[in-house]
């Protein structure tokens, strides 16, 4: 059974067998490649659940015995079902000499241009640069001219230096976003990839004005729900830097109507708006980070319990960029799919769909197929004994089999 268990993970990976730095290969391949001494100061075995085998150094270089960095050497893992396992080597000596050039170059730019680079570290540790609109044109293509000149000195000029990601912050009024960034990259073929201030100026500037125009309609719709009375539920501080907003808002079968009315006219009024016209964007899921929930209350209940609806206001596709729409009929076909007609009741019978105000002189009838439901628009739909009563424009409109045939499925009418 063993030799099938070897023989098994030699053919899926010969990973596994590979012996593991000893110290002084360890100090040997730091010393070519920093061209420095450097002295082990602690080791031990690795202990988590992905390493089979591993060690951690804490090493130091020889005449700067504060620089002091980690490494390991691991193989690392799984056994099954189908066994795959991979070396590896990490030190992060690279990284820190990285930082301390970064640093050099902050204070060098402000000893030359008198303007002060944001530079700073996260709670993580990891460096952050940030910019405003007044800065981030000339701080941002000083800082990529540094590096793409620091990326071809030794020893960052070696594919073995691993460096750290850096956070990009650009920041306007209220507003913030992040980027994170690799400034050491590579090409397919193992060129190394000079940085482009225009492309990362340009990607900075689109999640901007993506992000203003997600808070500024955010904050103009509450101001509308709040003016106009509408019943959000649950209401949530909303930060002008979130990913992304959601809101709930109840309805029930005697405003439903009137309220998506009203939340479709204010929509569609933003649309015309420049900022809201089409944001510039490569990232077509950006419609999912505001979402309006509607729900239904039942009369005596005191939270919703069949399920939500989500309406997204802000569309997009592959072929156009993020703008704002509401279709009142799309939402109302949408609700009707989530809740059913029984959920509605007007209060003089059952209403058995969401209704909606028709241009036409007739009321009009439509099959649903997937809710097995007769869709009658109206102002007002009721059901009254083997009669269906349409309100339309003030008027009374009775529907019956003379009609229309309401016990079978038919085609539109």
């Amino acid at each position: 059974m063993l030799l099938i268990l070897c023989t098994g993970l030699t053919a899926c990976n010969g990973a596994y067998f590979e012996p593991l730095m000893t110290d002084r290969q360890l100090l040997r391949h730091l010393e070519e490649i920093y061209g420095e001494e450097f002295e082990i100061l602690s080791s031990q075995p690795m202990d988590t659940k992905s390493v089979v085998r591993g060690r951690e150094w804490t090493v130091g270089p020889t005449d700067r015995p504060l620089m002091i960095f980690s490494a390991s050497d691991s193989i690392n893992g799984s056994a099954g079902p189908i066994p795959y396992y991979y070396h590896d080597f990490y030190e992060n000596y690279g990284t820190l000499l990285y930082q301390e050039q970064l640093s050099n170059f902050v204070e060098e730019y402000r000893d030359c241009t008198g303007e002060k680079i944001v530079y700073e570290k996260d709670e993580s540790g990891r460096d952050r640069f940030i910019f405003e609109e007044d800065t981030i044109q000339g701080q941002l293509s000083a800082l990529t001219e540094f590096i793409n000149g620091l990326n071809r000195q030794l020893p960052f000029s070696q594919q073995e230096v691993w460096v750290s990601f850096v956070d990009l912050v650009y920041r306007l009024g209220e507003n913030e976003v992040e980027q994170t960034w690799r400034p050491k990259q590579y090409e397919e073929d193992g060129s190394l990839l000079d940085a482009q201030a225009d492309s990362l100026i340009e990607s900075l500037c689109q999640d901007m004005a993506q992000q203003r125009a997600l808070w500024l309609f955010t904050q103009k719709f509450l101001l509308f729900a709040k003016q106009e009375g509408l019943p959000l539920w649950q209401e949530e501080e909303v930060d002008p830097n979130q990913r992304s907003y959601n809101f709930r808002l109840l309805l029930s079968s005697e405003t439903a109507q009137q309220t998506v009315e009203k939340v479709c006219d204010f929509v569609n009024s933003c649309a015309q708006e420049e900022l809201f016209g089409g944001l510039p964007s490569e990232d077509h899921t950006f419609y999912y980070r505001m979402c309006l929930w509607l729900d239904f209350l039942r009369e005596g209940e005191t939270s919703p319990e069949r399920g939500s609806y989500g309406y997204y206001p802000f569309k997009s596709s592959a072929e156009s960029a993020p703008y704002l729409s509401a279709d009142p009929q799309e939402i109302f076909d949408g609700l009707l799919g989530v809740f059913g007609p029984d959920v509605l009741d007007s209060g003089t019978g059952n209403v058995i769909v969401p209704s909606w105000r028709s241009d036409e002189d007739l009321p009009i009838v439509r099959y649903n197929p997937e809710t097995g439901t007769r869709i009658i628009s109206g102002d007002k739909v009721t059901i009254d004994g083997g009669r269906i009563i349409v309100e339309k424009d003030g008027k009374e409109i009775i529907i019956d089999d003379e009609t229309y045939d309401l016990s079978t499925p038919a085609e539109d009418n």
